[in-house]
């Protein structure tokens, strides 16, 4: 029996791999537990990372807002904006979202910034193309109301996708899902969790995400999601075979230390853009039912990294 995912989608990880995930996939949670009862006032903070994202990121975040309004919990969204040149911070503020402006280019340091102005008490990391579900919102708050301190979805890619670009999403994201780990396309924590274990790991400019999922997982409890979130798969489109088999086999070859640089990783700080992606348009302020952006309960208490950074 498949997952839900995106009906574009393609499938990129085992079944499932968890009793847990059966559960929070087949059994309604019909009890309130006294996190349940905590998190039926609680507020959720939606971290977006974002560099010249004018084309996809009113999507994104206009999937958060239909995604979230049907939780009745209070909700923000922050976009961190890093060192964009396009309309990406304009979109972002017309949307309702509010922008963070860091000159950084280091896409763990612009995850932890977000962090740190984050009011929530379950903070959801999203990239900036990608178009979150009520399903996946809905798991990643059961899941932190049965007592884990992080998860998250799977991810699959929207069309159409080369047969290459195919067969390496799979094999990356099963080996990936095997091993424990999550990527960031829909990534989550509790509050408390993210600063127990210091938030991204800054000593590196890709994999962080991965990082972060290790991490949490040894702290506690880290449920894979069994459901999809779609993100573009623009970059897997513009880079010809060659470019990505050089790429993932420089990384396979020198391990973390190509992690602990931004030489060499083009793919992930300035890739080519995809003519397909739709052209932005411009975006009217949304009207968020309840004012759940606008009444949300007092600020958390600061999220506290290791060293005002990571370790």
């Amino acid at each position: 029996q498949e997952l839900p995912r995106p009906a574009s989608a393609i499938k990129t990880g085992p079944q499932d791999p968890s009793p847990a995930c059966e559960d929070l996939a087949k059994t309604p949670n019909t009890g309130r537990t006294r996190r349940e009862v905590h998190l039926s006032s609680a507020m959720i903070s939606f971290v977006i990372p974002a560099y010249n994202e004018e084309r996809l990121l009113g999507r994104t975040i206009s999937s958060i807002h239909d995604s979230t309004r049907p939780t009745g919990l209070a909700y923000e969204v922050l976009v961190v904006n890093d060192a964009s040149t396009d309309r990406t911070p304009a979109i972002a503020r017309s949307l309702g979202a509010e922008v963070i402006d860091v000159q950084l280019r280091h896409i763990a340091a612009v995850r932890n910034a977000g962090a740190r102005r984050a009011r929530g008490e379950v903070l959801i990391f999203v990239d900036a193309d990608t178009v979150v579900t009520p399903t996946a919102v809905r798991m990643a708050l059961d899941a932190v109301a049965r007592g884990a301190i992080g998860g998250a979805a799977r991810c699959g890619f929207d069309e159409p996708l080369p047969l290459f670009a195919r067969v390496s999403a799979f094999l990356f994201f099963r080996g990936v899902y095997l091993l424990g780990m999550a990527t960031g396309v829909f990534i989550f924590a509790t509050r408390e969790g993210f600063a127990k274990v210091g938030g991204f790991d800054e000593r590196y400019y890709t994999a962080e995400d991965c990082y972060l999922a290790k991490s949490l997982r040894k702290a506690g409890k880290f449920i894979l999601l069994p459901t999809y979130v779609e993100t573009s798969g623009r970059k897997m489109r513009a880079y010809k075979p060659w470019k990505l088999i050089k790429l993932f086999g420089r990384l396979l070859l020198r391990g973390e230390k190509a992690m602990q640089s931004r030489e060499g990783l083009e793919y992930w700080y300035d890739p080519p853009r995809d003519a397909a992606d739709p052209q932005p348009a411009p975006q009217p302020a949304p009207q968020h039912a309840g004012g759940a952006m606008h009444k949300a309960p007092a600020a958390g208490p600061a999220v506290e990294l290791h060293g005002g950074s990571v370790r």
